[in-house]
């Protein structure tokens, strides 16, 4: 896409079908343009973005790091950032024979929190050589206050909270890993608010903007909508294993809301409410995946009976008002994976954790009985 502009808007749920309106927005390609009622934009986030340090700039963005093996041969390398990218490409490079590898944020890395951390165990390397005092391998929490350069090489100059005066690293190398940012191009223009410095459309539970309706987001972008993050515990939305089922659950919105199809909402009877529960939460991959984000839904209504609602943003129905029962896995709040079921009866939510199990079984009595005791009063007569 090269641009875009908006057309007379149709909004869903407004009783007149879009094919009778003029389309709502017009996307300009280099294929010609496109007119459509709906926008999905699966457009990743694939720009590198650089924060403005003074001076960062002079740097490279981590995209552009070279594979060579003797690249950084006897060289003094910062790299600018401590999430999973940063220790990726120290883990990377520090195995190249450089001299010294230096890690510069404000914040510590998270690592007494796996669950909720970015980081992953094995790109950990330069960390472990830092705490274990090798020589020239530093992980600084401390801010980039500008970075300089001097004939050949770079003087950057950070704040240490701890000292007095800035810290000045000399390197040969600087390597900016902070992230990407989604291609919104003219989108903004358009009125899509954006947060993260405008990195990401913000987006509603449904990965629609919040702005914009209309324009919706798939992708990776999807972890824009953040869910409840309880205990601080992210979504993985921003990795493959994550967003294919939010993308599942988006084309089902988009078909039900904006075109009017109505998918089929299975009855379910009593007797096999619980079974079916503790199944889902056993071998449900939205579940596992998207711990504490997706959960199963049934509504419960005294005409309509017991419907399953399919898989859910957790949020939609904590944040609803019809009566019935979600199921999920969460993280608590220490770090320990358990069932956790919340019911809305009569408009009052209530939720509860039940025991965590070593093998992540919940099909027996140890789970049955309590969830049955939970749910019956919800359950029709």
């Amino acid at each position: 896409m090269t641009g875009g502009r908006r057309a007379t808007r149709w909004r869903p749920g407004s009783g007149r079908s879009p094919s009778a309106l003029e389309d709502e927005l017009v996307l300009v390609t280099s294929d010609g343009e496109y007119r459509c009622s709906v926008a999905i934009f699966a457009v990743g986030m694939t720009e590198p973005w650089v924060p403005p340090i003074p001076g960062l700039e002079l740097g490279m963005h981590y995209v552009h790091v070279s594979s060579a093996p003797d690249r950084y041969e006897d060289r003094r390398v910062v790299i600018v950032g401590k999430r999973n990218s940063a220790f990726e490409v120290g883990e990377a490079i520090v195995r190249s024979g450089l001299r010294e590898l230096t890690l510069v944020s404000p914040r510590p890395p998270d690592l007494a929190r796996l669950a909720r951390s970015p980081l992953r165990p094995w790109y950990l390397t330069p960390y472990d050589e830092h705490v274990r005092g090798a020589p020239g391998r530093y992980v600084l929490n401390a801010s980039v206050e500008k970075i300089e350069r001097r004939g050949q090489e770079f003087l950057l100059h950070a704040l240490d909270p701890t000292r007095p005066e800035s810290v000045v690293v000399e390197v040969d190398d600087v390597v900016a890993a902070t992230g990407f940012r989604a291609p919104l191009q003219d989108l903004p223009e358009l009125g899509v608010t954006t947060v993260l410095d405008g990195r990401l459309p913000a987006l509603t539970p449904f990965w629609e903007s919040v702005t914009v309706p209309g324009v919706y987001f798939a992708g990776n972008v999807t972890q824009a909508a953040q869910g409840l993050r309880k205990h601080g515990v992210a979504s993985v939305s921003s990795m493959v294993c994550g967003f294919r089922y939010n993308a599942r659950i988006l084309a089902r919105h988009v078909a039900e809301t904006v075109f009017g199809i109505r998918l089929g909402r299975p009855r379910i009877e009593p007797a096999n409410v619980v079974p079916y529960l503790l199944g889902e939460l056993t071998r449900a991959p939205e579940l596992t995946m998207q711990k504490g984000y997706l959960a199963r839904v049934l509504g419960i209504d005294a005409e309509a009976g017991i419907r399953n609602l399919g898989i859910l943003p957790l949020e939609v129905f904590v944040d609803g008002s019809h009566d019935g029962v979600a199921a999920t896995l969460e993280f608590d709040a220490d770090e320990t994976i358990r069932p956790v079921v919340y019911m809305r009866r009569r408009g009052v939510l209530n939720e509860t954790a039940l025991p965590p199990h070593p093998l992540r079984r919940y099909e027996d009595a140890e789970y049955g009985e309590p969830l049955d005791a939970l749910v019956r009063p919800l359950l029709p007569s």
